[in-house]
């Protein structure tokens, strides 16, 4: 009678010892590729705002869109952000965000998420609050932010964003054609926001500058000394738009902002606002 053959139980361990070891060496390679696909992503997603945001500028007699704007919305009045001006021209929620981000989403409406962190009633849960002008909509954090960095001292030099004076604000907006003179060294949109310390959760869709020790929207921003989780999503490193339309993964330190040369400045020569 012919005996089955069969595996021994030492050969049954050394089987699985042998598979283990595959799934260990190709385990940290399927990370690498999976995170790498979702740079990829959130790089495109870049890409297609600062489309959006040019795509404004044309229609707008070069004015950039408003980082933030006041309207009247029934009897109240209502605050929206970059999203809803730029939302005619990239309707489509996910390219507001980045995939290697978890919880601050734009396409996920005023999630649970945004309520915790803003305390806000839980009447003000949606998954569909996204694209226009409503009570919440600035409590509804982004995967991605646009450049704040220079906000606050004109000084200083301005970044590409502001908000119309004739709404009450005090910075008012910037013009593209008669003021940006390098478009390709003018950030636009980045991954994450400013707000290192979470102390904003009605302002986690920009990049604003919070360093400590260093003077409010001046020289030496750094986002990686600031502390913010986006500066440092993709292994270390994040995407960034410019206004040239080109988008790119870059350490946020080597991004240059002295009195030189500051690539979240319009002026990009940040001493010319000093010059007579």
């Amino acid at each position: 009678m012919l005996r089955r053959a069969a595996f021994t139980l030492i050969e049954l361990l050394v089987v699985v010892a042998l598979i283990a070891l595959l799934i260990s060496i190709l385990l940290p390679s399927l990370r690498q590729a999976r995170e790498a696909a979702k740079t990829t992503v959130c790089l495109s997603n870049q890409h297609q705002i600062t489309i959006a945001a040019i795509a404004y500028t044309v229609e707008s007699r070069d004015w950039f869109n408003p980082i933030q704007d006041v309207h009247r919305v029934g009897n109240r009045n209502v605050e929206g952000t970059w999203r809803v001006y730029l939302w005619r021209y990239a309707p489509s929620p996910a390219v507001y965000d980045c995939p290697s981000e978890g919880s601050e989403r734009y396409a996920d409406g005023v999630s649970q998420y945004d309520r915790q962190q803003a305390g806000l009633p839980a009447a003000a849960v949606d998954p569909l609050t996204y694209g226009f002008l409503h009570r919440f909509e600035m409590y509804n954090a982004s995967g991605q932010g646009a450049n704040l960095a220079h906000y606050w001292a004109q000084a200083e030099g301005d970044g590409p964003f502001g908000r119309p004076t004739e709404s009450g604000y005090p910075e008012g907006l910037t013009r593209a054609g008669t003021n940006v003179r390098f478009p390709a060294r003018l950030i636009l949109f980045g991954d994450g926001h400013g707000d290192a310390e979470e102390d904003w959760p009605e302002d986690r869709w920009w990049i604003f500058s919070w360093t400590p020790g260093l003077p409010k929207g001046g020289p030496g921003y750094d986002r990686v000394f600031q502390g913010d989780a986006g500066a440092v999503r993709h292994r270390r490193r994040s995407n960034y738009s410019f206004y040239d339309g080109s988008a790119r993964t870059m350490d946020a330190s080597d991004i240059p902002c002295t009195p030189e040369e500051c690539w979240w400045s319009v002026q990009f020569y940040v001493h010319q606002a000093h010059a007579g």
